[in-house]
């Protein structure tokens, strides 16, 4: 396994310039990249930053209608603004943007092709509320989102003749857009851990399991507001790793969001620093043991600007395999009776598809 982690961001996206007062600010990602230049990791050359090329065209195409890529290009031409309730375009947003999504293909090129160990996106913007269409299922707005760069990731990969991707939303909001593209497609297992539907995007609840060839192959799992650590442990161990076990993935994608973060203003969960990135190495581990550590992490979320720039530099540090967190799925933390029977009502659903075993839920 090649020893280096690559980190992929584009100085396009400084072009995609947001209002003063816009949670994504535009200084995101190079308040990410200031405390970058600090992780020993990379300045011992384990990791590097690399820029992308703008996504293919065609590649696009199978992702998004050519009709809302026309949109998308003419209004950031006719000079931006607002394109829906909360989604903001300047006049280089569409740069910014293609390079975002070129930047989640780039990685798994590398990946897939053994130059690297492992990526982590700096995307922006971001892109797992994007649809067909942009605007996916029952939502008003795109929240903040423009291409699906984790949507365009995956595409290329079925495109280079692998038939199992694993896709993984940690962000607080639910991945509508990436769960419509993939809803009847078995190629990608989508595992979305998030608030539950009461809370913008108001979907993906446990009966959402997809359709058709894909039936099965969506699984959600809402969380109560104040969930934290123990509720999304006690899901990775419950759910997402036995799934995964029998799912065998090629490749493991992640819509890595940080607005989860006890401190994010963006949402009401209540995950912690030491919760994410023991979430972060499990996640690390398993794609080592099921698919060659083939992992390839997309930012999404994440609006506090002193703990994001913190959770993507300790991130960084896991990727390149040099901290790992002390109990790999731990039994302790606080889980909800909620989240319990949520967990017990995601087993009834998927018990057709997947062998899940109900011994170990907490009482």
């Amino acid at each position: 396994m090649p020893p280096f982690t690559g980190i992929y961001r584009s100085k396009r996206q400084a072009l995609h310039r947001t209002p003063r007062d816009h949670p994504d600010s535009i200084q995101r990602i190079p308040a990410v990249l200031r405390r970058l230049r600090r992780n020993i990791w990379l300045r011992k050359g384990l990791a590097s930053v690399a820029a992308p090329e703008a996504v293919a065209d065609k590649l696009l195409l199978e992702v998004h209608s050519e009709r809302y890529i026309e949109r998308i290009r003419r209004f950031c031409e006719q000079g931006g603004g607002y394109v829906d309730d909360d989604t903001y375009l300047s006049p280089g947003s569409y740069a910014a943007a293609i390079y975002s999504a070129g930047g989640a293909v780039k990685a798994c090129s590398d990946v897939l092709g053994g130059e690297l160990r492992n990526a982590f996106v700096l995307t922006r913007p971001p892109g797992h509320h994007a649809g067909t269409e942009g605007l996916a299922l029952n939502a008003d707005s795109t929240g903040f989102c423009v291409f699906n760069n984790a949507a365009c990731a995956a595409r290329y990969l079925l495109g280079r003749g692998l038939r199992r991707v694993a896709l993984i939303d940690l962000d607080a909001h639910h991945g509508n857009g990436t769960q419509e593209i993939f809803y009847g497609d078995p190629g990608v297992l989508y595992l979305g851990i998030h608030e539950d539907s009461g809370f913008f995007p108001y979907s993906g609840s446990v009966e959402e399991v997809g359709e058709g060839e894909g039936e099965g192959f969506t699984v959600n799992m809402p969380l109560d507001r104040g969930s934290g650590d123990g509720d999304y442990l006690v899901f990775l161990r419950e759910i997402m790793s036995p799934i995964l076990d029998q799912y065998h993935p090629e490749f493991t994608l992640v819509s890595l969001g940080f607005d989860a973060h006890r401190l994010d203003p963006l949402a009401d969960l209540n995950l912690s620093s030491i919760g994410y990135l023991r979430i972060i190495d499990a996640l690390r581990r398993m794609a080592e043991e099921q698919c060659g550590g083939r992992l390839v992490l997309l930012l999404e979320g994440g609006y506090n600007m002193r703990t994001l720039p913190l959770l993507v530099s300790a991130t960084t540090s896991i990727l390149c395999g040099a901290q790992r967190a002390p109990v790999p799925l731990p039994r302790n933390g606080v889980v909800q009776r909620q989240t319990i029977e949520r967990l017990q009502d995601v087993k009834r659903k998927l018990s057709a598809f997947w062998s899940l075993d109900d011994s170990n839920i907490p009482d």
